[in-house]
């Protein structure tokens, strides 16, 4: 975790995602609340544009069900939620 002035504290959490063999898709829910400003995942650095504040959705295939997913947030974390469609 590492504190901003401006923004207040900004967390950076990596989450390792875990998908069993019948796997179709893995589903991340992060609210509007926790704050995205930032996503990593499959080498690429992704940016929220300033200003931009809405619930986020990441739906991905069978080809990240053993990846590593690494959010920038600057709120409420306690929301976020996961899921994996078979």
């Amino acid at each position: 975790m590492r504190s901003d002035a401006k923004n207040g504290v900004v967390r950076t959490v990596r989450l390792e995602l875990r998908g069993s063999p019948d796997t179709d898709e893995m589903l991340l829910y992060i609210p509007q609340v926790a704050k995205l400003q930032a996503l990593d995942l499959n080498g690429q650095h992704l940016v929220v544009p300033p200003g931009v504040a809405r619930d986020t959705r990441l739906v991905c295939s069978r080809d990240c069900r053993d990846e590593a997913v690494t959010l920038t947030l600057a709120g409420d974390i306690s929301q976020l939620e996961f899921a994996e469609e078979r």
